[in-house]
């Protein structure tokens, strides 16, 4: 725990950027610019900080934010002339302080065909009727953001530039709206009238990596003709910030069918909610993680399908699967918290840390990226945190060049304390057996080495990490067994490889795979994940291959990888396919049938099974021409031709699907957008929601509507396939076109 009597001190950099209005692309034209944050002038302090490092700047069109307690004599300037801005670094303790940032949003739009009267955007988007200017300034005005819109037009392309200048929180806040507003003013200059926007309420923050997932963003943009525009991800669960979804698209019926999806989807996902926590994390670890790792933090929250709350003295992880939590703790800890060291410095008498503070801030030592704690009491003891391979570079050049400053002076430093937190499953790793690997370094360096459990608290609860901590008493000392422990800690990495292959990989007693260890120094781990949930709209293949081995033998872990991958391309020739014939309807019907995936879940399951893999495609492209294949994939024939028929067999899980080919005139029809919402609309939405378990599509090129029921009949009797090709047959006819043949869409495909 870190003691109230210390303070936080961390590198900042910050921008005056100027002549803001004049910094747009090349070839684009000046749209809007608003925001509250806007400044005519500099102030006394930046005016004084600029004179004292000699940097003029007389342009107005000015932002610029400082730290409150900035000290002109410990910051260093730099002027970009040709990009207009002057940034500004430093060290702060002022610790709520967030530079200005900028973020840009691209749009592009293809433009129906307009007059010239009608193409003037400028006019368009500042009409006081359209209310679009009144919008933007609201919001540059409550989230206290300067907003910036440029445009270009090509031909018939509309692409918006908007950038987003502000503090990152205020910039996470507004982000999702001002994108959505976007979209809402691009689709209105294309007379786009049948453009529409709705909007769900989110129930909890947990909920938005899966909403930020790529894989269900493209299913619902792909295959529901709907945007969706979801608050972006903050690394805490702050009640203030938005929890609303935008949703916009151009055919009202798919708009309101996908709100009812994701609603349903989330509903079920709040019932199996799985929480847990690491205590007793450091005060400067926590800020490190705020400040330096967010961007970071986001991508792994999306990619492992967890939300992480970065709390007072303590990291909050959220799951849909306690096996899938456990996971997350684990690589969190392995790619976040074991990356942070904390390096305690003890001073010699009459020697102050501050010293060591400056030449750090002096040298913009470790990227610009670290937190320094401050007794207030003394001025013998300073905690740095850093990322270890900043820290281990640094050290590498203090022994290998001569110009190196050398900041961790032994007339000033009379202890050096380092402290790694690592996960606890990896305590044999690192101390091998008998602890040997820690003897071994004991015996080289003359430093204590110590190993802590930090599952012994009473609020821990066994979450399984412990505090690894080297004490030295001189730079040396302290140099090498930096070093040599960095070079104990585990590396890893993890992937999918289809279970079909992890027999044939691993070899008769475990032979090959023996092999390939011994070669490469590393270890290798197979598991299964059929018993990991199916959430997203489409198949989940969880990492179920893990590669580890000290980190010094890091660079062998690619090679043995490629190994592994070249023997799955060896057996592939050896595999037994066979093909079903995976259209549009079956590949919706399989991921939408049910709000807890049961279709999803059953294919693993079948996977598990027949010792098969499953070759469910992440996406479906729309091909008229030539089907798309679901790949059943096995080592011998017979278990491969069952899966088929299990599959085939199971009328909730294979939909039989009607085939319904129309006059030629139909392709001319479905060509215009307002047919297309219109057929939408009275057509595919009213029959979904009128029959259980239906799918309805169409195919502009090939004139044909496909109808995809649950074959079974006390679900879908036959008389409800008939009255729903009445209802088509009459709507098409009403329209001047006609049903001239029927089919039923084949299973297989040879």
């Amino acid at each position: 725990m870190v003691s109230d009597g210390y303070t936080l001190q961390s590198a900042f950099e910050s921008r005056l950027s100027y002549d803001i209005k004049h910094t747009s692309d090349e070839g684009s034209t000046l749209l809007y610019t608003t925001g509250p944050i806007l400044e005519d002038h500099l102030n006394d302090t930046l005016k004084e900080l600029l004179e004292f490092h000699n940097v003029s700047c007389e342009s107005s069109e000015l932002t610029y934010i400082l730290p409150n307690d900035l000290d002109k004599n410990e910051v260093t300037l730099v002027h970009n002339i040709e990009q207009k801005f002057i940034s500004i670094e430093g060290i702060t303790a002022d610790n709520e302080f967030q530079p200005y940032v900028s973020e840009d949003i691209v749009n592009t739009l293809s433009l129906q065909p307009m007059d010239e009267d009608t193409i003037d955007i400028s006019k368009f988007f500042n009409d006081d009727s359209n209310g679009f200017t009144a919008i933007l300034d609201d919001m540059a005005t409550h989230f206290k953001v300067y907003i910036i819109m440029n445009y270009k037009l090509i031909s018939d392309l509309l692409e918006v530039n908007t950038r987003l200048i502000g503090t990152s929180e205020n910039i996470i806040r507004c982000k999702h709206q001002v994108y959505a507003f976007i979209h809402l003013f691009m689709n209105k200059f294309n007379r786009n009238e049948n453009y529409v926007v709705d909007y769900l309420d989110i129930e909890t923050l947990s909920f938005l990596p899966f909403l930020h997932d790529q894989q269900n963003m493209n299913f619902i943009n792909n295959h529901l003709c709907t945007s969706i525009f979801a608050p972006e991800i903050a690394q805490h669960n702050d009640k203030s910030l938005s929890r609303q979804l935008i949703l916009t698209g151009n055919i009202h019926g798919q708009l309101l069918k996908t709100k009812k999806i994701i609603e349903q989807r989330l509903q079920c996902l709040n019932t199996s909610i799985f929480y847990k926590k690491i205590f007793n994390i450091s005060s400067a670890k926590l800020f490190f993680l705020k400040k330096f790792c967010h961007a970071d933090t986001v991508e792994f929250m999306i990619q492992n399908h967890c939300f992480i709350s970065l709390n007072n003295n303590s990291i909050e992880f959220q799951a849909f699967s306690p096996i899938i939590l456990n996971t997350v703790v684990k690589q969190f800890t392995l790619k976040f918290l074991q990356e942070l060291v904390e390096l305690a410095l003890v001073m010699n008498k009459d020697n102050s840390y501050n010293s060591i503070i400056k030449d750090i801030n002096k040298n913009k030592l470790f990227n610009g990226q670290y937190v320094v704690m401050k007794s207030h009491t003394s001025d013998d003891k300073i905690i740095i945190c850093v990322k270890h391979n900043d820290l281990t570079e640094y050290l590498v050049d203090t022994d290998s060049n001569k110009d190196c400053v050398i900041i961790f002076d032994d007339d000033k430093v009379k202890q050096f304390r380092l402290s790694f937190e690592v996960n606890s499953e990896y305590e044999d790793f690192i101390c091998g057996k008998k602890n040997g690997k820690l003897t071994r370094i004991i015996d080289n360096v003359k430093s204590i080495i110590e190993l802590s459990n930090n599952s012994k608290s009473t609020q821990n609860n066994g979450d399984d990490t412990m505090n690894l901590t080297v004490i030295s008493c001189n730079f040396k000392d302290f140099r090498n067994s930096m070093k040599n422990i960095v070079n104990e800690l585990p590396a890893e990495e993890s992937f999918f490889i289809p279970e079909v292959y992890h027999r044939p990989i691993i070899g008769a007693g475990g032979t090959i795979v023996q092999t390939i260890m011994r070669k490469h120094n590393v270890f290798i781990q197979f598991s299964n994940s059929f018993s990991l949930p199916q959430n997203n709209f489409g198949i989940t293949r969880y990492h179920n291959v893990v590669i580890r081995c000290p980190t010094k033998n890091e660079q062998n872990i690619r090679f043995a990888k490629n190994e592994i991958f070249k023997l799955v391309d060896d057996f592939n020739y050896m595999q037994i396919i066979e093909s079903l014939n995976l259209t549009n309807n079956r590949f919706e019907s399989i991921i939408l049938a049910s709000a807890d995936n049961t279709n999803l879940n059953k294919l693993i399951q079948f996977e598990r099974k027949y010792n098969v893999f499953i070759d469910f495609p992440s996406d479906l492209s729309r091909s008229d021409n030539e089907p798309v294949l679901l790949k059943i994939i096995g080592n011998d024939a017979s278990s491969t031709l069952e899966a088929v028929d299990d599959i085939t067999n199971d009328l909730s899980q294979w939909y039989r699907e009607l085939t319904l080919k129309i006059s030629s005139n139909f392709k001319v029809y479905s060509q215009k957008k307002d047919n297309v919402a219109k057929l939408y609309n009275e057509v595919i939405i009213p029959l979904e929601e009128a029959f259980n378990q239906v799918f309805i599509s169409f195919s502009q090129l090939n004139s044909v509507i496909a109808v995809a029921y649950n074959g079974d009949s006390s679900i879908n009797p036959r008389d409800n396939v008939n009255k729903i090709v009445e209802f088509i047959t009459s709507y098409l006819i009403e329209q001047g076109m006609t049903i001239i043949n029927k089919s039923q869409a084949p299973d297989t495909v040879e």
